[in-house]
């Protein structure tokens, strides 16, 4: 995965994933967290022996949320300004 501006705290984010050998991306609000602790979050759930997330859900502006699967992230990053 690759990751971009870590610190930088946007109020919304680009998840780009992979489905099958098509990428996509969606537009999800970040929630006050920087790209740096979305990563930390996407690592505390795939390791912990508790959690062990396979989707991740990040909330639309639309209304609803949005299910990932962990394991096709191919990039976090913020929005061009």
């Amino acid at each position: 995965m690759q990751f971009y501006d870590s610190e930088f705290k946007p109020e919304r984010i680009i998840v780009r994933y992979a489905i099958g050998d098509q990428e996509r991306e969606v537009l999800v609000r970040a929630n006050g967290r920087s790209l740096e602790e979305h990563v930390d979050r996407l690592e505390a759930l795939t390791e912990s022996p508790v959690a062990r997330a396979t989707y991740v859900n990040w909330p639309l502006d639309s209304g609803g949320a949005v299910a990932i699967r962990i394991d096709s992230i191919i990039a976090l990053e913020a929005p061009a300004v």
